[in-house]
């Protein structure tokens, strides 16, 4: 990761003998990590308590001006003083970075990873330390995210305190196996774009039937938020769906509509077509 300049925070860890630590460093500053640092700031984690590097430093340091988040002239920097370290850059940039964090990580620090189809085996083979693997979703930002995580073989109990700060206070936590990590990413992270697609589409169908486009987005964007809150009230799915659809009304009339055009089919086959990809470039 080459350096940069520093961001709005200050200057980076590095530039002076007494900069404090950090709990948690980012190498990469793409949407998911923007959604996390979002969400961690507004749970109450201080933003000094953050630093961050990216490929050109000009996504750190947008990250620094918008959140007060500090920024690392590189990835070494950012082993150097956070106690976590984040590592979410891109499949093809992951190598070279895994080869230059197995230098630098100290013994028993742990390193999270967002990298997609990245196996928990590949990076402990690289870097012979405590690795989690972590699939999150970009409503980390709002703190109503979730995150799938399957630790490697290092990971002890302080580590998963460690995991739990990260992200426990920005979303929901699920553990589960490296194996499940591809069909989670395909349900779970994509699941926003997956209900947002839904809802534009739901949207659209008003439009054309003669809703203007505002009210139309509005109604459906209530709509599924309150759905959330319903299922945050611990509510099922088929519970909301019971409250709303009656025998031979048009609620019914419409989920049957649903069922007779395969809408699990559908799903299916956009679930198989993420995992497509996904373990094409599986590491």
């Amino acid at each position: 990761m080459s350096a940069g300049a520093a961001g709005a925070a200050g200057p980076a860890p590095g530039a002076g003998s007494e900069a404090p630590r950090c709990a948690f460093g980012f190498v990469g500053c793409g949407r998911i990590v923007t959604a996390t640092v979002r969400g961690l700031v507004a749970s109450g984690h201080p933003a000094e308590g953050i630093v961050a590097t990216s490929r050109t430093n000009a996504g750190a340091s947008a990250l620094a001006e918008e959140q007060g988040i500090r920024v690392a002239g590189g990835a070494a920097e950012v082993v150097r003083f956070a106690d976590t370290v984040v590592l979410a850059v891109d499949p093809a940039e992951a190598p070279g970075v895994v080869a230059e964090l197995a230098g630098t990580l100290r013994e028993g620090q742990l390193l999270v990873s967002f990298v997609a189809s990245y196996r928990l085996a590949t990076l402990e083979k690289a870097l012979h330390g405590p690795v989690v693997r972590a699939v999150p979703n970009v409503a980390l930002a709002v703190r109503e995210g979730v995150a799938a995580v399957a630790a490697g073989q290092r990971v002890e109990r302080a580590h998963w305190r460690q995991v739990h700060a990260l992200l426990g206070g920005i979303g929901h936590v699920v553990v589960t196996d490296d194996a499940s990590m591809e069909l989670v990413s395909a349900v779970a992270g994509a699941g926003p774009a997956l209900f947002s697609a839904f809802g534009e589409a739901l949207a659209g169908e008003a439009v054309a039937r003669g809703l203007d486009e505002t009210t139309a987005k509005v109604l459906v964007a209530q709509s599924l938020r309150g759905t959330g809150v319903l299922l945050g009230a611990g509510m099922s799915l088929p519970e909301i769906a019971g409250m709303v659809a009656s025998p031979g009304g048009m609620t019914r009339a419409a989920l049957d509509a649903l069922a007779a055009r395969d809408i699990s089919g559908t799903l299916g086959a956009s679930v198989d077509a993420a995992l497509d990809v996904s373990h094409r470039r599986l590491v």
